[in-house]
């Protein structure tokens, strides 16, 4: 039995084909442009991505391996909303997570609804980010569009829907729209009513890992499927990664370390209080019922890493040979690293802070920079882990994966500055592994997925922070805490800065 996970991100997308034991059998990778048509929009084409999807499911299950597969689940990113006709076609292109035309909207929703309830019921701070904000600049600047949508679906939902499904959108990706009522498990007729949203453009809903559908009979002959190939509700990518990492419980968080840095945990509460607005904490439906997961980010991390490289060593040098260049310095930097490059992810949400170099000195080489700007990335992720740890989610390991997590040196410095263990994991693409486990809830082969984690994902190494070091990074962390404060009075924004959240 074969189990199929696809993700789709936002420069591309993967699917991956996996035997019942987790054995990774054929991986394959498509990219696809993003489209930046003026200042602020960040845009992609759905008939694109589409056509990349299956061109991965065609290479992923070659040589027979489609004849063996039993049931596939999407994975993808959130908040993005693919309007289609009632015949499936994609009527516009689809504004992704980070498209910041919408501050009108965002700013309209806070003066006119009432935020307090929102965050209540949907879990969510207030953020151009979200779909609600993104429907509403639809509704107010592409009117035709709006109308003639039949569906706002995510892209999981729409792949899933055009290669067979039902139009349903699964509990985890209703939890980034500002649309679903987390506690009751429905949209919040509430807030659809006060934005003026008609709520029969969205899909139905449905845990994740309920069968959806079966894929259609073009696509099954395509892909050498047998009859009945289930399609499974996916998920959002961060939740599907913390399912392929093995963070279904309470104590360890989910710490995905590539374009940015998320942290993500699993418990039994619904998180929505006082604190989690303060510190922007969305919370939101987990991967298995009855969990929710709480998470937080660091907006530029992978990004600002290699912009270093490429900036100051070239793109040919290896990230390896500025590790080992690091490690000899043996000592906290004494420098300042603000990795706001692209704005602030949580807590503040600023989409207009700008990065921050400090305490250089003339005797300050490449490897000392590089080791700032590990430094600082981590401090800014301190500060998530403390925030979240106020609202009441405790975290004491943090179980990394992506492209950072190959940096052993990188791990030891988040662990001595964290005071938290840190986790090597032995898994390969976990948000694909993620969604193959929900294919087999659909497919009913896996009955309690965490009976069969241990099976798919294993631990390779733990980091366990150094007492002395930890003591120092800790004076320089209650520094770096008043950095971002600093940055706002360095920096004329005039009237355009807005809002931060």
């Amino acid at each position: 039995m074969v189990l199929l996970g696809i993700d789709v991100g936002s420069t591309g997308c993967k699917a991956i084909s996996f035997d019942i034991n987790g054995a990774l059998l054929k991986t394959a990778y498509r990219a696809y442009p993003m489209y930046y048509p003026q200042q602020g929009y960040r845009e992609l084409d759905g008939e694109q991505v589409f056509a990349a999807v299956l061109e991965c499911i065609d290479e992923c299950c070659a040589d027979g391996i489609g004849t063996e597969v039993r049931a596939l689940a999407i994975s993808a990113q959130g908040e993005a909303m693919v309007p289609i006709d009632r015949n499936g076609t994609v009527l516009a292109n689809t504004m992704v997570t980070f498209d910041t035309r919408n501050t009108v909207e965002t700013e309209w929703i806070r003066t006119h609804l009432d935020g307090g309830y929102i965050t209540k019921s949907t879990g969510l701070p207030l953020h151009t980010m979200f779909s609600l904000p993104k429907l509403l600049w639809i509704k107010n600047h592409q009117p035709d569009i709006y109308n003639a949508a039949w569906k706002f679906l995510c892209f999981a939902d729409f792949v899933a829907y055009r290669l067979g499904a039902e139009p349903v959108m699964d509990h985890a990706l209703a939890s980034r729209t500002m649309l679903f009522n987390i506690p009751q498990g429905r949209w919040d007729q509430a807030i659809l009513t006060g934005a003026d949203i008609d709520g029969d453009k969205l899909p139905a809903l449905a845990p994740c890992g309920t069968p959806v559908g079966t894929v259609r009979d073009e696509y099954r002959r395509r892909f050498g499927f047998a009859p009945g190939v289930i399609i499974a509700a996916g998920g959002h990518d961060q939740i599907c990664c913390a399912l392929g990492a093995g963070v279904v419980s309470g104590g360890d968080a989910m710490n995905s370390m590539g374009t940015t840095d998320t942290i993500l945990c699993v418990g039994d509460s619904f998180n929505a209080g006082t604190l989690q607005t303060e510190y922007n904490i969305p919370c939101g439906s987990s991967a298995i019922p009855g969990l929710y997961a709480c998470h937080s980010f660091v907006l530029s991390t992978g990004s600002v890493i290699q912009w270093f490289r490429n900036t100051f060593c070239g793109p040919g040098t290896s990230y390896a040979a500025l590790d080992a260049e690091a490690a000899q310095l043996n000592a906290p930097t004494g420098m300042y690293l603000l990795p706001h490059f692209s704005g602030s992810g949580t807590p503040s949400l600023d989409s207009l802070s700008r990065g921050i170099l400090a305490g250089l000195s003339i005797e300050t080489g490449k490897a000392g920079i590089y080791r700032a700007v590990l430094e600082g990335i981590c401090y800014e992720l301190l500060v998530n882990i403390r925030n979240m740890e106020k609202a009441g989610t405790p975290i004491k390991r943090l179980k990394c994966i992506g492209g950072g997590a190959k940096s052993d040196f990188y791990l030891q410095l988040k662990a001595d500055i964290t005071g938290k263990s840190v986790v090597k994991l032995r898994v390969e693409e976990a948000g694909c592994l993620g969604a193959a486990l929900l294919a087999g809830i659909g497919a009913g082969s896996i009955k309690d997925v965490t009976a069969v984690l241990n099976t798919f994902t294993a631990e390779e190494k733990t980091f366990l922070p150094e007492e002395d070091a930890h003591q120092k990074y800790t004076g320089y962390f209650e520094k770096y805490q008043s950095l971002y404060g600093m940055s706002k009075t360095l920096f004329d924004y005039g009237d355009s800065r807005g809002f931060p959240g």
